[in-house]
């Protein structure tokens, strides 16, 4: 039998944070964490299977936000002092701790930062070089994702849809040395005529939620185990369900697990303030410190009766969860066969934040699993890249308007809390039509004041300023950065328009948003 199609996929991605104006700045601390939690864990695991020899193939998506912070000088110094605290903390805690569970938890957090530091150190602190690399070897397919991660479906026109995916894939061109071949639209956000879009930057696959496919007309005679081809030709992959229960589930979920550590009790909140004074930033204000002492225990078990971690037996578990995530995969592939002309295509869509971050065993499960993959006859591991360059039917479809959000619908982004940010959004949208078309032909001051107003359109359609209202993770600061680039989008409008433009206002904003330098305004035209 031809082995079955494991399209593992990876998005990476965070808004846009960076704070020059301030020596320290909480949500900064977002990045700070992906990078030694998730995104080193993670990369560094794929390079040493790529040094090693083991074959395998994954598609991973990088935002366009978030490679311009990886790429950022400030950040990178900026991240080096985090990881000292944090190794400085958790040194000062396996002294006293000893050989304790604790003693072992916080020797893991020594560990990491070490190993954090000699991987930076091997890239010379570009965690972009990596990927370049492992997609050169053929192991790792790099997909775009749109500009800043705007919610496509929730724009007013085909223009603003538009401009964010040419400065996803003219940002993508420039950071990895040619164009995506697949695009990661935000939250799998898909309406009719977005694929007309994404063939228009020559896009040829994307990536859409269950629903998109299973409500699409006329029914794919694949279900989801095969991409379909849209009117426009662009290839769409849908993520399977079973794979995605048996990792995101709150209930079956692998990160449940009782000895997995638990996210939500950091040692930042819980030690008496002068033991971690030494190690907060100078305004002393408490924060997570990324040093965590408990498992989960139970899903029912309140936090504080939760026990203590064990490094040893979490790194165990993540085997048997591997081995059994294969298994089933094995299943689906020997079931679909004899229902299918051609290899089935089982898409596996993941943030890749939940590895590490969320699921601090993550990055091990996909080490073993690829490890297992590579010699189980089978499944085979292929990028999407991979599966659209064989001879496989692609049935064509009119997909379904979805996200991969509560119920596939766009309710966690535009509800009663956020219902005020659309129209807001649709009239700077309409503006900036208005804009390109009066001034699009003008060069020196002129240009550049028109690339800010997009920069500062693109960047208030983030679908994460939204997200962090809706559930009130850090709703302030959403409702914060919605305001300020609204703001700056009218100021810099107004002053184009009346011919009021002065270059020091322009040079703050330019400064203080250093991303899309090379942004094509005409998209809105």
């Amino acid at each position: 039998m031809t082995p079955a199609k494991l399209c593992l996929v990876f998005h990476a991605h965070l808004p846009f944070v960076r704070h020059p104006e301030h020596d320290d700045f909480l949500e900064e601390d977002w990045l700070f964490e992906a990078i030694t939690e998730a995104y080193v864990p993670l990369w560094s695991r794929l390079v040493r299977l790529a040094d090693e020899g083991v074959r395998y193939g994954v598609t991973l998506t990088i935002s366009p936000t978030l490679a311009a912070m990886l790429d950022d000088v400030l950040l990178r110094k900026r991240l080096h002092r985090y990881i000292g605290r944090l190794s400085r903390l958790a040194e000062t805690q396996a002294q006293i701790h000893g050989k304790s569970l604790q003693g072992d938890t916080a020797r893991q957090a020594v560990a990491r930062c070490q190993d954090t530091l000699r991987f930076l150190a091997r890239w010379k602190d570009d965690l972009l070089a990596p990927l370049r690399h492992l997609q050169s070897l053929g192991c790792v397919e790099i997909a775009g994702c749109n500009g800043t991660h705007g919610l496509l479906p929730l724009m007013s026109s085909a223009a603003a849809r538009r401009a964010q995916i040419r400065a996803g894939a003219d940002a993508h061109a420039r950071n990895f040395g040619r164009r995506p071949r697949g695009m990661w639209l935000a939250e799998c956000g898909y309406d009719h005529g977005i694929d007309e879009q994404l063939a228009e930057a020559d896009v040829q696959f994307f990536f859409v939620d269950a629903a998109a496919i299973e409500r699409g007309r006329p029914p794919s005679p694949y279900g989801l185990f095969a991409p379909v081809k849209t009117a426009a030709g662009v290839a769409a992959f849908a993520r399977d369900h079973e794979t995605g229960r048996q990792v995101w589930s709150s209930d079956q979920g692998y990160p449940g697990d009782p000895a997995y550590r638990e996210f939500h009790r950091d040692f930042g909140h819980e030690a008496k303030l002068e033991d971690i004074a030494p190690f907060l930033p100078p305004d002393g204000r408490r924060r997570p410190m990324g040093l965590k002492y408990y498992r989960v225990t139970g899903r029912d078990v309140p936090l504080h009766e939760k026990q203590l971690y064990d490094p040893a037996a979490a790194l165990a578990r993540t085997k048997v969860h591997a081995a059994d995530f294969v298994m089933n995969r094995q299943r689906q592939a020997l079931a679909l066969a004899p229902t299918m002309e051609q290899p089935p295509v089982i898409t596996a869509c993941y943030d890749a934040e939940l590895f590490g971050h969320w699921w601090h065993e993550g990055p091990a499960f996909i080490e073993e699993v690829l490890r297992l993959v590579a010699r189980t006859p089978e499944i085979e591991t292929a990028t999407a890249a991979n599966v659209l360059d064989e001879a496989l039917t692609f049935p064509q479809q009119s997909l379904a308007p979805s996200t991969w959000g509560a119920e596939s619908s766009s309710k966690v982004w535009l509800n009663p809390e956020t219902t005020w940010v659309y129209p807001e959004l649709h009239k700077a949208e309409a503006r900036m039509q208005t804009l390109v078309r009066r001034f699009g032909h003008e060069d020196g001051l002129m240009a550049r004041a028109l690339q800010q107003i997009g920069r500062e359109l693109l960047l208030a359609q983030s679908s994460d300023w939204t997200f962090l209202i809706t559930l009130a993770t850090a709703p302030d600061y959403g409702r914060a950065r919605l305001r300020e680039h609204l703001d700056a989008f009218a100021r810099l409008a107004y002053a184009l328009e009346t011919n009021t433009l002065r270059d020091g206002d322009l040079i703050a904003r330019e400064k203080r948003t250093p991303l899309f330098p090379d942004l094509d305004v005409t998209a809105w035209g």
